[in-house]
């Protein structure tokens, strides 16, 4: 039988771990919203970038391939200049539903920054990067963007690839590479996958000034 000094201490107890499960969902969800991108609902450029470092570790470890893909709207300026800002941010967020349905569970995919996202493709070579770089280009493609006062719109990307190891030892030269592919990508008329290969070079005259 329970005194009332037993029921005290159960109440006490109860309201202690109460806020002990409170206090760990608080902390998990500053946890989760520190590392997202509060537009995108995706993951920010410093976790991508730590979260590549480990991934390549297993794969040095382990031998086994990895692919990085960048990505970037064509002529966003002139969507951000026709439709405004909210308009641009409503493309992002439109953008950024596409990539997560395409994406695999173990893939990760992260805003980079502006209108730039990326993502690395785990036990993925330089031939399965091609393939999903034009399945998610393509599904952009061909989606409507409905902003939020009912108009449509239909945007493009360009997307650049590189992959381990064959196109870099490292996470460094892997952005480094992939970034150049994703130029080439633009400099060729945008709108289409390009993967690193030996001798690509900054495409002469730069990057179109609206990308």
């Amino acid at each position: 039988v329970f005194t009332a000094h037993d029921l005290s201490n159960l109440t006490l107890l109860a309201s202690q771990a109460a806020v002990s499960i409170e206090n760990a969902r608080l902390y998990e969800t500053l946890q989760r919203l520190a590392v997202t991108d509060p537009l995108t609902r995706l993951f920010r450029r410093n976790y991508f970038e730590e979260q590549l470092e480990a991934e390549l570790g297993r794969c040095r470890r382990y031998g086994r391939p990895l692919s990085l893909m960048m990505l970037d709207i064509d002529h966003f300026k002139s969507i951000n200049d026709t439709y405004g800002h909210p308009g641009g941010d409503q493309v992002l967020q439109g953008l950024a539903g596409v990539l997560r349905r395409y994406g695999r569970k173990d893939d990760l995919i992260a805003r980079y920054g502006g209108e730039e996202f990326v993502a690395y493709l785990v036990e993925t070579d330089q031939e399965g990067a091609a393939l999903a770089g034009e399945r998610i280009r393509s599904a952009v493609e061909q989606q409507d963007f409905v902003l939020n006062d009912g108009r449509r719109l239909r945007v493009t990307i360009s997307v650049g690839t590189a992959s381990f190891p064959n196109d870099g030892p490292d996470a460094a030269a892997l952005m480094q590479r992939a970034d150049l592919a994703l130029y080439a990508a633009k400099h060729g008329g945008r709108n289409q996958v390009c993967g690193y290969y030996d001798g690509l070079e900054m495409p002469r005259g730069g990057v179109p000034s609206d990308r």
